[in-house]
């Protein structure tokens, strides 16, 4: 009889046995996210984070599966669905079988920022015999035509990893997911949105050649100036770095830094003083805030630092300037 120890101690390649395989929970809805795969799992609590693509309302998911022991039994069967799981191993995995359509593929260890895909619709299962630490990304293939839509690219037909091959790009593009995985849904969604788009358009491209527009000379796409842009914004309230900017739209913080600077003409920090000394221009002449409170609201930090800045790249303290414009 099959049982998980002898399925670990046994290393012939075997049909699954579907038997002894616990049933499928009764709600099964499509989504492996969140609780429902902390319950495939077998697992007390799963952190999620979901995502939804638009205009197509297409969701995109992350969760921190996190053991500090083997799971005791093989992960329950999936309900089929035109979707991937792609597994980010953000530690080594030693021991591990793997199931498709009730026959076991042959795997190796895992090593750390390494990539695996199976696809929801060929019944995975897996059984792991060390504890587990790895980002699961649930992507639907209508979030794969999505992405390709907004990169004017086809779709990818399938996706396909080679056997532990560490990621760094994935794995840089996970590592900035975990923050807000353990702050949970009140985290910075709209930077968490970018990243789970990226990490999304990353794996199309990598996995499933998908072919993207070419950037203009260099520079970003206008896709992508677009979102360091909002993003850029938005990192006065999140605090999101330079380089998270650049892994949220799918770059290096280096490459990145030279394709801003050639679509927008200057780098991201002094663009984004510039938008946030025109925030507080509107700030000086639409409302009585204190200077304090402006510095704080514009991501300045505090009144002095505000009053330097603003003199030296406009010409006269904040205050004054106020007083000017009334």
């Amino acid at each position: 009889m099959f049982t998980p120890a002898a399925a670990v101690q046994d290393n012939t390649v075997a049909p699954f046995p579907f038997r002894l395989t616990p049933e499928r929970p009764h709600h099964a809805a499509h989504g492996a996210h969140g609780e429902r795969l902390a319950e495939q799992f077998h697992l007390p609590s799963v952190p999620a984070l979901v995502a939804t693509l638009r205009p197509s309302n297409t969701v995109l998911a992350v969760s921190h599966l996190q053991t500090q022991a083997p799971p005791p039994l093989p992960s329950l069967a999936f309900p089929p669905e035109d979707a991937y799981l792609v597994l980010l191993h953000l530690q080594h995995l030693a021991d591990h079988r793997f199931w498709l359509d009730g026959r076991e593929i042959p795997v190796s260890a895992c090593d750390a920022g390494a990539v695996s895909i199976a696809h929801l619709a060929h019944n995975p299962v897996w059984l792991f015999a060390a504890p587990l630490d790895a980002l699961a990304f649930y992507i639907p293939m209508t979030a794969l035509q999505a992405v390709a839509r907004q990169h004017n690219a086809q779709p990818p037909p399938i996706l396909h990893c080679p056997r532990n091959q560490p990621d760094a790009t994935a794995l840089q593009l996970g590592f900035n997911l975990l923050a807000p995985l353990k702050k949970g849904q009140s985290g910075a969604l709209f930077f968490t949105d970018h990243v789970m788009q990226a990490f999304c358009a990353y794996i199309a491209q990598r996995y499933g050649r998908m072919e993207v527009a070419r950037r203009l000379q260099g520079g970003l796409t206008p896709r992508q100036e677009r979102q360091a842009k909002s993003l850029l914004m938005s990192s006065i309230q999140t605090g999101a770095t330079v380089a998270e900017v650049a892994a949220a739209v799918g770059l290096s913080p280096s490459y990145f830094l030279r394709a801003f600077r050639q679509s927008v003409g200057e780098p991201p920090r002094r663009w984004l003083t510039a938008h946030k000394l025109e925030q507080a221009k509107r700030y000086l002449t639409e409302t009585d805030m204190p200077l304090a409170e402006v510095a704080v609201a514009c991501g300045f930090g505090d009144q002095p630092y505000l009053t330097r800045l603003f003199t030296r790249l406009v010409g006269k303290p904040p205050g004054a300037w106020r007083r000017d414009q009334r």
